[in-house]
């Protein structure tokens, strides 16, 4: 598989969980698993996180956490125009952003869509049994890998929906159905250990990602 160096770069969760917790990383030929410990007198449990770059142009990362959790830390910086797509699974998690200081929130059901290229300096946040499916979308390998299949027309137009979608807030909040629920239920209990089962798990993530996207239009 491709080794897509800007798509695995994007401000990560494992990248913040260093930070705060002792990260142990286990890679296979198909994604990479990161458990994430709180030590004081013994070695705790926190959470898991499984990562996954399906393309260049997405990447999916599946996280669960174990309790609750309290994180402040400084919003990395991002190059090119990349949207992060979030369902939540389980849990709940309240955040705010600096500057600002707006609360927000999100629990069981939701989807929050933002653009990653955003003015926001530091975010603080609080979960609670917290899971989640993140999709991370660089909108520019898209649209450069689209047109050479469409016209440009068509292809302006479909951007400019998604931009529609965020122009009046930072963070938006998206409407769900039946078909999302159900494809992320799937996606979130896979365990891939053949090619076969990481095609149709990629086939998934895009549906999802697709699906979410469509209906906000």
């Amino acid at each position: 598989m491709k080794n897509f160096d800007r798509i695995e770069e994007i401000p990560n969760y494992q990248g913040i969980l260093k930070m705060f917790f002792d990260v142990e990383k286990i890679d296979n030929k198909f994604g990479k698993k990161y458990l994430f410990f709180k030590t004081e007198r013994k070695k705790i449990l926190k959470g898991t996180l499984r990562k996954y770059n399906l393309d260049e142009e997405y990447e999916v990362a599946i996280l669960k956490v174990i309790g609750k959790m309290n994180l402040e830390y400084f919003n990395p910086v991002v190059k090119g125009d990349v949207i992060k797509v979030i369902y939540c699974m389980g849990g709940e998690c309240t955040f705010c952003s600096e500057p600002g200081e707006k609360k927000y929130s999100f629990k069981k059901g939701n989807i929050l869509i933002y653009r990653m290229d955003n003015n926001i300096e530091k975010y603080k946040l609080e979960s609670n049994e917290l899971e989640t499916i993140t999709i991370n979308l660089n909108l520019d390998r898209l649209k450069g890998n689209l047109s050479k299949m469409t016209d440009e027309d068509s292809l302006f137009m479909w951007t400019e929906r998604i931009y529609k979608i965020l122009d009046k807030q930072l963070f938006y909040y998206g409407k769900t159905n039946s078909r999302i629920d159900v494809i992320s239920k799937y996606i979130l209990k896979t365990s891939i250990k053949n090619i076969s089962e990481y095609l149709m798990f990629k086939i998934k993530v895009f549906n999802l990602l697709i699906s979410i996207l469509e209906l906000q239009m």
